[in-house]
């Protein structure tokens, strides 16, 4: 990833990285991931499907007001 950090392979990398960080309840390494996505990706459906991805960790924490504000 650090050697491509720029590309879309990067961006798809680290989504799937975070949905094996939830598997093993390392949500805050997932949100971390996740969160680099949707602040970085160039392509626009990376980004929305990262921030559904964190506000459905918000929501696993029933941190519901943040998963709202995620998905606006």
């Amino acid at each position: 990833i650090n050697d491509y950090d720029d590309t879309i392979y990067a961006h798809a990398a680290r989504l799937t990285m975070a949905k094996l960080y939830v598997a093993r309840s390392n949500y805050d390494k997932a949100e971390t991931a996740l969160r680099y996505v949707a602040l970085h990706s160039p392509m626009n459906a990376l980004r929305q499907i990262a921030h559904i991805r964190i506000a459905r960790l918000f929501s696993a924490k029933k941190m519901y007001d943040k998963a709202l504000v995620e998905l606006k």
